[in-house]
């Protein structure tokens, strides 16, 4: 029967009722145990004579040499209802007849003949051969050498009862067993599931690190590099003009390279600025804007206002590279004579805000450059806000408000 031997693992592994994979060396010892107490049983039955008995003995003997023969492989094979199961079944049933027809007491092997039927045969056919199997007994009261009409009665209301309660039980084991099969199934749907938000969940996070990666080297090796251009540009129209400007446009030059190179071995090992690794929010900042002022000329101001105290470093952090996008900016597109850069401070929130007053820009299309859209997306996931204030020809203010 598909309940005694069925596959309903998660992984396609057979399941019993002993287990995952059929353990067939407890079904050995289960036979095994059967055909020695039924041969026990046998030789003990001193109401049959001996000779009888001995006959009897015998053909249990058989029956036990031909499941070790041929049973357990068949079992192992699963080969329910194949011609060979059927072989099996017919000569296991020439075995038994005669055994219980000369000693009654052989229908102790049942136990074991019954089990075997319903492994190799479907749910109604194994039930029809324990019916056939328990009608033997019937038919020993009726024409067996120990023929007993008091007995006959009696025996067939046992072989009915018998019949109907292993067909009843069958039945409900092979509902438990579907239902094991489902369960498994589920289990195995649910493992599959599991696997798969994990793989998903792992590439999006490969796709917000790239992304991550994108906006830090934005605001920092681009921007650096962009004033590095800025000043060989402006070296290359100084240098037989005004050397001394040149001269010091180079420095400049050398010194933004420097902390390009640091910027990018900072990132290597930590991704963190490395203008926050030797200096305050505030010193970095003043930084920017003194750069600012040096490579364009710009009348570039930075304030700050209230008590900064400690700020997280990942707070630092938004607010350094805002600044280091909106300068950025200024210098790119603005055509700005003046920028303010200022930085104010509560007990619930650290605000930047950069303010110039060059030609400013449509606010309707702020979002479709990389810079302002990666600029509002680290304030987003710093649960703050990125507000643009511009009207084209009267100049642009960003502010930044992140909670503290």
């Amino acid at each position: 029967m598909k309940w005694l031997t069925m596959r309903g693992g998660p992984s396609g592994s057979p399941r019993t009722l002993f287990g995952s994979e059929p353990d067939y060396r407890v079904w050995d010892v289960y036979h095994s145990v059967v055909y020695i107490s039924t041969l026990i049983i046998v030789g003990a039955d001193h109401s049959v004579p001996g000779g009888r008995r001995v006959a009897g003995a015998i053909l249990i003997a058989g029956l036990a040499g031909w499941y070790a023969a041929v049973g357990r492989r068949l079992m192992r094979a699963r080969a329910e209802g194949t011609r060979a199961a059927w072989l099996y079944l017919v000569v296991l049933l020439a075995l038994y007849v005669p055994a219980a027809y000369l000693c009654p007491s052989s229908t102790w092997v049942l136990f074991s003949l019954c089990v075997q039927a319903f492994f190799l045969q479907s749910h109604a056919v194994g039930t029809g051969l324990v019916a056939l199997l328990l009608a033997q007994p019937v038919l020993a009261d009726w024409i067996g050498p120990d023929a007993s009409s008091s007995r006959l009665w009696t025996d067939l209301w046992k072989g009915v009862a018998i019949t109907t309660a292993t067909a009843l039980v069958s039945i409900w084991m092979g509902q438990v067993a579907q239902q094991n099969e489902a369960r498994a199934r589920l289990i195995a749907e649910l493992e599959e599931s599991r696997a798969e938000v994990a793989r998903l969940s792992h590439e999006a996070g490969i796709s917000a690190e790239r992304t991550r990666l994108s906006a830090e080297i934005h605001d920092t090796l681009a921007q650096g590099f962009t004033s590095i251009l800025t000043l060989v540009q402006a070296i290359s129209a100084e240098l037989s003009r005004d050397p001394d400007r040149a001269r010091e446009h180079l420095d400049l030059a050398a010194r933004t390279a420097r902390e390009n190179l640091a910027e990018a071995r900072e990132m290597v090992a930590s991704l963190a600025p490395s203008a926050l690794a030797t200096a305050t929010l505030v010193e970095a900042l003043e930084r920017q804007t003194a750069r600012l002022r040096s490579e364009t000329g710009m009348a570039a101001s930075f304030d700050v206002s209230g008590p900064l105290g400690e700020v997280p470093r990942p707070i630092e952090v938004v607010l350094l590279r805002s600044a280091q996008e909106a300068l950025t900016n200024v210098r790119k597109h603005s055509g700005a004579r003046t920028v303010a850069v200022r930085l104010s401070a509560s007990s619930a929130a650290l605000r930047l805000s950069v303010a110039d007053d060059g030609c400013g820009f449509a606010t309707s299309s702020s979002g479709s450059g990389f810079g302002l859209r990666g600029m509002r997306t680290r304030v987003e996931q710093a649960g703050g806000t990125l507000t643009v204030h511009s009207t084209p020809g009267d100049g642009a203010t960003i502010e930044v408000e992140v909670p503290r």
